[in-house]
């Protein structure tokens, strides 16, 4: 009964493993996702099956399609597995006597923005559950599992996004429900977080809200038979945004409401933070797609300032007091300026034994390459916490 949280908290933990490891096979396989295959008699590879929105669906294939040749070769038997193609970017097809080519676009990114960069964010919130887990052992506190749960749902929301591309149906259910859940688990924690501190911020009848992500999903499942099916992706963008604002606004009346108490600066720091994680995801890729019908920016992209959601979240539960914003932000000015030099050296290296395959190639590998050294410095400062509390704890020392 002690560890209860933590245990549901491990569970949690290894569920989202065994789901990372099937987006991973999804993606190192390349499977086209969507259409299902098969030989006749005469040893033809036929297509049996094309789901709809999915990227079979997508790419034009059809139902009775008759694969000739994929990548412009001959098909190779490794290429089909457990009744799917793997491993396929173009393919000629028969269809009515006549072959078709058809380029499956979607795999061309090489899986970097799709999976790769999301599979880091999710690494990284992975890293900071355990050190929640850790520190949890001995308080058993409910708000520890509600990080755990928020800190998932973000990262198992921009990682499903790469196998919802894809069309992999479980994909997109999994990350309509995480990305619509994550602004009501933010507001669950602060709720939680706060009880336990001896403060009741507002009332929960706000969290009947946790009905508008079980619709989305239901609509997302029967997509198929809905007269709005087209609209369904934007209706579930929406979803996101309306919550986010209602989010936004319970801060503004928290802060309001306690704005002469010692909690408001803890409130104004989670707020700032909520703020730079997620505008750049609203403001480059939501409202332009939602409500001007455009994209400017990689809605992966975009995202991936996210990361500032469990460096920040898990140093306020991990010291459990009110820690100085301006402290925060030199620190990550110091790791900015730290991983500058191992990223130039690490590029330079690469471009030396390899060239570039796609556009954008070296903005792409300078971003990935920064970020991971951006996240080794701040694991250096996690375990300076861990195993030199006094040199963390007194900023000045800096």
């Amino acid at each position: 009964m002690k560890a209860r949280y933590n245990k549901i908290s491990i569970l949690l933990v290894l569920m989202s493993l065994v789901y990372v490891i099937y987006l991973t096979y999804i993606s190192n396989n390349n499977l086209l996702v969507g259409a299902s295959v098969s030989k006749n008699k005469k040893s033809d590879v036929v297509i049996t099956n094309v789901e709809d929105y999915t990227m079979a669906y997508y790419s034009g294939i059809q139902k009775g399609d008759i694969v000739k040749r994929i990548n412009n070769s001959n098909i190779n038997p490794n290429e089909i597995k457990m009744n799917k193609l793997k491993n396929v970017s173009s393919m000629i097809v028969e269809r009515d006597g006549k072959n078709v080519e058809l380029k499956l676009t979607l795999l061309n990114d090489k899986n970097f923005s799709t999976y790769l960069i999301p599979l880091i964010f999710y690494a990284v919130c992975l890293f900071c559950c355990l050190f929640i887990l850790k520190i949890n052992e001995s308080k058993n506190l409910l708000s520890a599992l509600i990080l755990i749960v928020f800190l998932l749902s973000a990262s198992i929301a921009f990682i499903s996004a790469g196998g919802s591309t894809k069309g992999d149906l479980l994909s997109r259910c999994m990350m309509v429900l995480t990305l619509i859940s994550v602004p009501l688990n933010y507001l669950l924690f602060l709720y939680q977080y706060f009880k336990e501190l001896g403060t009741i911020l507002f009332s929960k009848k706000v969290f009947i809200l946790y009905l508008i992500p079980a619709i989305n999903v239901v609509c997302e499942l029967f997509r198929s038979y809905l007269f709005f099916r087209d609209y369904v992706p934007k209706l579930n963008l929406l979803s996101f945004f309306i919550l986010f604002i209602i989010v936004g606004i319970y801060f503004v009346l928290i802060l309001m409401k306690n704005k002469d108490t010692e909690q408001a600066h803890i409130i104004k720091i989670l707020a700032i933070i909520n703020i730079f994680s997620f505008s750049p995801f609203l403001c480059l890729y939501l409202i332009p797609y939602v409500f001007l019908n455009a994209h400017y920016v990689s809605s992966f992209l975009s995202a991936s300032f996210m990361l500032l959601i469990p460096f920040s979240l898990v140093y306020q539960f991990m010291t459990n007091k009110i820690y100085n914003i301006d402290f925060i932000l030199s620190r990550l000015k110091y790791y900015g300026f730290l991983a500058l030099t191992p990223t130039i050296i690490l590029i330079s290296t690469i471009e030396l034994f390899r060239s570039p395959e796609s556009d954008y190639y070296n903005i792409k590998l300078t971003l990935l390459i920064y970020i991971i050294m951006l996240a080794v410095f701040y694991y250096k400062e996690v375990l300076d916490f861990r195993f030199r509390l006094k040199r963390v704890s007194e900023k000045f020392n800096y």
